[in-house]
């Protein structure tokens, strides 16, 4: 993964993974911390909890944290799940 479009083309696959993963986006932006990164929160249907997941194509990075008082019973599996898509769509490139 690069930077510009090939950057924008990843965010796209990992976005499709996340529908592949059964979770929906209730928030995308970026970190100030990571300039240059995309930061979305994932919730399964309306459980509690929030996943989150940030890529910096800069760095070629990609990372999941689940902050205290946010983490569900569902993360695991659906972490698991995650990251089997995201490998998959990734290596695809679809």
């Amino acid at each position: 993964m690069d930077t510009g479009d090939g950057a924008a083309a990843a965010a796209h696959r990992i976005e499709a993974a996340f529908a592949a993963a059964g979770l929906r986006v209730t928030l995308r932006g970026t970190l100030r911390s990571y300039p240059g990164s995309i930061h979305w929160h994932l919730k399964r249907g309306r459980d509690a909890g929030t996943l989150e997941v940030t890529f910096w194509p800069r760095q070629r990075r990609l990372w999941l944290t689940i902050h205290e008082g946010r983490g569900a019973p569902w993360m695991d599996e659906a972490g698991a799940r995650l990251q089997a898509a995201i490998a998959g769509v990734i290596e695809s490139g679809e």
